[in-house]
């Protein structure tokens, strides 16, 4: 109130615009206060999910990485067997395999008792595959006689 008991209503306005900046400074200060506890969530679960898929890449690259080398790897084996494969001197497990395979088909089921190579010297070899006649100075004989040989076990075999 004023010296002539009128009210002030200058000084009022004032008291009630202080109450009402401080409150809106108050609320906007609250708002900011959430608004930065829900960016701060979002940042935490954003650098979550990019970690995670970090790894997943790397996990995925190691995965591809593997198998390549594995590719690789194998090409490698399969290349050098090939290679001592072709010398013919001893026969691999997949080749023996294939040929286990050959004569099922071929229906000589027995074919275990091929000798070894390494133990059994040629004549002993040729004889247990019935090349008896088998000669160092006539190879032509000797294939006229085996072409004979097959020609004959084929036709006992034949179905028509």
């Amino acid at each position: 109130m004023t010296e002539n008991k009128y009210i002030d209503l200058n000084a009022m306005q004032e008291k009630a615009d202080k109450e009402f900046a401080d409150k809106v400074r108050e609320h906007n200060k609250k708002i900011d206060e959430q608004r930065e506890k829900k960016a701060e969530k979002e940042h935490q679960e954003m650098s979550r999910l990019f970690n995670g898929l970090s790894k997943s890449i790397e996990n995925d690259a190691k995965i591809d990485r593997e198998k390549e080398m594995n590719k690789e790897k194998s090409r490698t084996i399969k290349k050098i067997e090939d290679k001592y494969d072709k010398q013919g001197l001893v026969k691999s497990d997949s080749e023996k395999e294939i040929d286990k395979a050959y004569s099922k088909l071929l229906g000589n089921e027995d074919k275990s008792s091929e000798p070894d190579l390494l133990s059994v010297d040629r004549e002993t070899y040729n004889h247990s595959l019935g090349f008896d006649e088998v000669k160092k100075s006539n190879p032509d004989k000797v294939y006229s006689g085996l072409v004979k040989k097959l020609k004959s076990k084929d036709d006992d075999t034949s179905i028509l």
